[in-house]
């Protein structure tokens, strides 16, 4: 897709016009993210499309999600569910067509928000990895769904716009993939990719760290719900835009532990068009979020970073918790910062597009996970 084909959110803007008069000012709240709508274009009736810019620092680490999807592959209704197949109304697929390539969209019912990467696909059903989840009655007959194309990151970076391209394999900007299979805090990335620019070993194309030079990886797939991290080795800023749609569903995003009596880190996204506050997540409504029963004893801890100071092995700059007080009546329930005992942060905007965090659950027992399911104040009920 190209910048000058999309149309600028037009129907966002006429749609939701009240949450955008009053979250406005508050664009430029961080300087490396600004959300950019553009009025004046014809309504439609696909998702409201834009772009966000991103200013990723020099010598730093930009902590970077992607809250705008790419453009639909099919949008429509389930016929029939067998276990992790969905039978699709209208559907005339080309066979594989979206295997490995595109995701599943749950867009209404108990699992609204939800997506499965398709692994296989007939012209009228696609099968769906389920990772572990069951579907039950939950996705049914009527259920609507989209199918979407992931990002990748040469469609996200295109030609290695965005990043400082590598003319050797040196890498000047990786783009590091945090590591959501392995157990414990502080993880070191999976995986770390850089573009090179050459033309060695087949040209110019996206490179895995450690990998044989001669392979290529613009067709890697980039999460939806999670983040990245992009890594800038030199002292020049870059600007990262990011195209798409919004995602006009409730958002889920599961978060957990991976195994018994270990703390666990969580890359995650809120995939919102606007600011958010801490009570309109739902992140500790949902379930998704251990409350603290102390103050200034964090159980869960929800870690924030500024990417307008350029730092790399970035800290946080703002920990969040939960204290549970004696009640939900409690005056002094809420969210808090660590290191101020005394002001409650529930309205604070610490939810910005585009940006990445850690959702930092706490030890427990036995490995669990949860659901932060929020439904975005922009998308009806």
């Amino acid at each position: 897709m190209l910048l000058g084909d999309f149309r600028y959110f037009a129907q966002f803007l006429t749609s939701h016009l009240p949450n955008l008069v009053s979250m406005k000012p508050l664009y430029p709240l961080l300087a490396f993210a600004t959300f950019v709508a553009l009025a004046g274009a014809q309504t439609v009736s696909t998702d409201p499309v834009g772009f966000i810019p991103i200013v990723a620092k020099g010598n730093s680490d930009t902590y970077l999600a992607l809250p705008l999807h790419r453009g639909l592959s099919f949008q429509g209704t389930v016929a029939s569910v067998n276990q992790s197949t969905l039978t699709v109304n209208s559907a005339a697929f080309q066979t594989d067509g979206y295997k490995d390539t595109h995701y599943v969209l749950i867009a209404s019912g108990a699992k609204e928000g939800m997506w499965y990467a398709i692994t296989t696909n007939s012209p009228t059903a696609v099968t769906i990895e389920l990772a572990g989840d069951t579907l039950g009655t939950a996705v049914a007959s009527g259920t609507e769904i989209q199918i979407i194309p992931f990002w990748t990151l040469a469609t996200l970076f295109p030609g290695g716009v965005g990043v400082h391209a590598s003319p050797s394999f040196l890498p000047r900007t990786s783009v590091l993939i945090p590591d959501q299979a392995r157990a414990g805090v502080n993880l070191a990335a999976a995986e770390s990719f850089f573009y090179y620019s050459g033309t060695q070993y087949g040209g110019a194309g996206w490179r895995k760290f450690g990998n044989s030079p001669a392979v290529k990886f613009d067709s890697y797939a980039l999460i939806p719900d999670t983040c990245c991290i992009v890594r800038h080795e030199i002292a020049t800023d870059t600007t990262i835009t990011i195209p798409g749609a919004v995602q006009m569903t409730s958002l889920a995003n599961v978060v957990g532990t991976l195994a018994s009596g270990r703390a666990q880190d969580n890359a995650i996204a809120l995939n919102v068009a606007v600011p958010t506050s801490l009570t309109a997540s739902n992140l500790f409504e949902s379930g998704a979020f251990t409350g603290t029963a102390t103050l200034g004893a964090p159980v869960d801890q929800l870690l924030v970073f500024d990417g307008a100071v350029a730092q790399k092995n970035r800290q946080p700059s703002q920990i969040f918790y939960f204290f549970l007080g004696t009640g939900p009546s409690d005056p002094l329930r809420g969210w808090r910062l660590v290191g101020d005992l005394t002001t409650i942060r529930n309205t604070e905007l610490v939810f910005q597009p585009a940006n990445g965090y850690i959702l930092r659950k706490a030890a427990s027992a036995q490995a669990s996970s949860a659901v932060w399911a929020v439904r975005p104040s922009y998308v009806p009920q």
